[in-house]
């Protein structure tokens, strides 16, 4: 993509500045230069876009994204790389008002309980949509979030982390604090994937890292994963201040070892919503 700034086959699209970086590649302000639209463009790194199966994979699960998962959370695909648009593999979204959760995060010294809360709430409703048509996300991580400046949320790239990583654990790199445990066994992608995505992000966002520390309480030792030894939530709470008792077991749960024994994305928004924060110890940041 060096130098490159259009995209389509008829250079519809015309990139403008960069979003965001990361494993799927660079996310783009751009313009639909034939209607000076405004939109965000994902526009694939090389690696995987020269990957036939990548490409086979995301162009099937594009179709899906594009035709079903409508959401006031999930940012809508008007466009993507259907086989006729060059080499380059891109998707083409709504523009999007804000910034991404990973600068929001760099910038602040901490959120308060309350409204992390309320931002995850919404990320899990998104990516329960998109559960409830057959599409796991399969990449959520503060890169692929995007807020607005009064807390409205769009989660991005759906589908894009599935395409990337459904494949050998050996040819996709090393595991991120975001990918369950299950991603060393080549497991399928499923809706429990996102779930364990939504847990970590929430710690990220109360805590300032993904990477959980190991309390009492937790067992690390199995498969790389952090599950609270009885799903206590005496064992969450002192982790994450005003998390409250059912988010805190919920969240819990999220870090099963086993994927069965996670809750649904519906379950961990519900759980988040009915925590009010009060009590939460607030820690002063600029977001």
């Amino acid at each position: 993509m060096a130098g490159k700034k259009w995209l389509g086959r008829h250079h519809q699209y015309r990139l403008m500045s960069v979003i965001a970086e990361d494993r799927l590649g660079a996310l783009w302000r751009a313009e639909n230069a034939f209607l000076s639209q405004p939109v965000t463009t994902r526009v694939v790194s090389e690696a995987l876009g020269s990957d036939p199966e990548f490409v086979s994979r995301f162009r099937t699960i594009m179709d899906r994204v594009s035709r079903n998962v409508a959401h006031p959370n999930a940012a809508a695909v008007f466009s993507y790389n259907w086989g006729d648009d060059g080499p380059t593999q891109f998707v083409v979204m709504e523009a999007i008002d804000g910034e991404t959760l990973a600068d929001w995060l760099g910038r602040a010294r901490g959120l308060d309980a309350a409204r992390s809360l309320k931002i995850i709430a919404q990320v899990a409703d998104a990516l329960q949509a998109a559960h409830a048509v057959g599409v796991i996300h399969g990449g959520l991580s503060p890169t692929t979030v995007m807020i607005s400046s009064d807390d409205r949320v769009k989660v991005l790239d759906f589908g894009l982390g599935a395409a990337a990583w459904d494949r050998p654990a050996q040819e996709v790199g090393t595991r991120d604090a975001y990918v369950p445990p299950e991603w060393v066994l080549g497991a399928k992608r499923r809706p429990s994937w996102d779930a364990y995505a939504v847990a970590v992000l929430l710690h990220h966002m109360l805590t300032g890292r993904p990477e959980l520390a190991e309390p009492e309480g937790f067992d690390s030792s199995r498969n790389g994963s952090m599950e609270p030894a009885a799903a206590d939530p005496a064992v969450a709470q002192p982790l994450l201040p005003g998390l409250g008792e059912k988010a805190a077991e919920v969240w819990c749960r999220a870090f099963a070892r086993d994927p069965r024994d996670r809750p649904t994305t519906k379950e961990l928004a519900d759980a988040l919503r009915d925590t009010t924060g009060k009590g939460s110890r607030k820690r002063q940041g600029t977001a």
